[in-house]
């Protein structure tokens, strides 16, 4: 499935409103993130493809000092996390979600990058979510980073469609997260028959910067299929 279609359907339920609280406090905003280095060519190495220059080192990316909930409620919704972000970008997915289930959904919307097919099935997730039909819980079974190499072992159509990008938006840097996790929908959203079920999946976070000193944006979502078993 292209990933402008995989966006639509994916994308997160959002939550009852403020008063909500968490297993533990929820996490502050994160500040800025800090510089990033490129996997860029040095002078006499073998030049890289456009998809391993522009890829971010994760390392350099350190998690805000703001805390971490792994568990986190709203009202009805819960999100768990069994594995706590390793990076600045991990940390950046998790919000994602944490925002979807507190419902803070201008925050969310704010993670988000200019590719409109993306922001759009946000939006269209809060909107199904003041029509009483979401994602009750989500349970992030494990985060990770792919490596550049990776990446270039990803299916043609998301390899073409990392390169469009990267071309289009000026993209200085940009990394790959995998998410695992399972959701289970309210009674409402089940009985509209939503496209995916309840169950367990893998997401692939494309995120992106045009700037060292800007923080990264969650620019694209990825179906199981961004890496051929």
């Amino acid at each position: 499935m292209k990933p402008g279609l995989a966006a639509a359907a994916l994308i997160l339920c959002l939550t009852a409103a403020s008063g909500c609280a968490a297993g533990s406090q929820t996490p502050a905003a994160p500040p800025a993130e800090s510089a990033a280095v490129s996997a860029a060519s040095q002078p006499g190495e073998e030049a890289h493809s456009p998809l391993e220059e522009n890829y971010a080192d994760a390392a350099a990316l350190s998690v805000s000092d703001s805390g971490f909930a792994p568990q986190v409620s709203c009202q009805d919704r819960l999100l768990l996390t069994e594995d706590p972000p390793a990076n600045g970008l991990e940390e950046t997915v998790y919000r994602f979600y944490l925002y979807n289930v507190t419902s803070r959904f201008d925050e969310q919307q704010a993670l988000t990058g200019p590719e409109e097919s993306f922001a759009l099935a946000v939006r269209n997730e809060q909107t199904a979510w003041e029509s009483g039909r979401y994602i009750q819980e989500y349970r992030i079974h494990d985060l990770s980073t792919l490596t550049a190499q990776e990446v270039e072992k990803a299916s043609g159509f998301a390899k073409e469609d990392l390169l469009e990008q990267i071309d289009r938006f000026g993209w200085e840097e940009y990394a790959v997260v995998r998410v695992d996790l399972s959701w289970k929908y309210n009674e409402a959203a089940l009985l509209a028959g939503p496209q995916l079920g309840d169950g367990r999946y893998q997401r692939y976070y494309l995120l992106a910067r045009t700037s060292e000193t800007e923080p990264f944006c969650i620019c694209q979502v990825y179906w199981e299929d961004f890496l051929p078993a």
